[in-house]
């Protein structure tokens, strides 16, 4: 995964993303009056809030204004490394590069197991829902990437389809987690979409639906 945590801060840094670009703001997904989260504590909002600046900073670095970290658009095409492959080797089914969803969903799952790497190298413990839910903000600006970049082609619906796949294998690849509470964690967003309510749990996808 050499060059995938170009940007990367344990404290917080300025960055410059590309004008047309639009990373998520502080807050979203955290403090919506449609989330199910009741009361986010400051502290908790805090977290989420560096949890996400973090992950724009490791795709726009802030060492190379207006651009995207190379290594996360080759990924987003497929070309990963072997020791990124590695990482990602208890995936069921296997990661498959050919796929638009596969791929979009294992760079998300990359840039979150690298957060938490650096998280916890900085004495940090990140909450479960944190990761779900700044995952998925970060996963959904990988999808405009991929889209604007025209080198990949990914709708909504596949969105949706590799927001549940970088779930699926971040379940079983990150070191940290409680593979129990947070395996319960995903068959509840899988029963809210089933009763199409998954937007009271993961609020990004609904909106990554609405925008579609």
């Amino acid at each position: 995964m050499a060059g995938i945590g170009s940007g990367v801060a344990a404290q917080t840094q300025s960055s410059t993303p590309p004008p047309s670009a639009t990373p998520p703001q502080a807050g979203d997904g955290m403090d919506d009056p449609q989330d199910s989260q009741p009361n986010v504590s400051p502290e908790e909002q805090a977290q989420y809030d560096q949890f996400v600046k973090n992950g724009m900073e490791m795709i726009y670095p802030a060492d190379q204004p207006g651009s995207i970290n190379p290594a996360v658009m080759a990924h987003l095409q497929g070309q990963f490394e072997p020791e990124a492959l590695d990482m990602l080797a208890k995936a069921d089914p296997p990661i498959d590069p050919a796929k638009p969803v596969d791929c979009l969903a294992a760079t998300a799952v990359l840039l979150v197991l690298t957060l938490e790497s650096s998280a916890e190298q900085a004495g940090h413990d990140i909450p479960d829902d944190i990761v779900l839910h700044g995952g998925a903000d970060i996963l959904s600006q990988l999808a405009e990437i991929a889209e604007k970049s025209g080198a990949v082609q990914i709708g909504p619906k596949d969105e949706d389809a590799a927001t549940y796949r970088a779930m699926d294998i971040y379940r079983v690849t990150s070191p940290r987690v409680d593979q129990g509470a947070l395996a319960g964690e995903f068959d509840q967003i899988k029963a809210a979409d089933a009763q199409g309510d998954v937007g009271k749990v993961l609020p990004g996808i609904d909106k990554a639906e609405a925008q579609g």
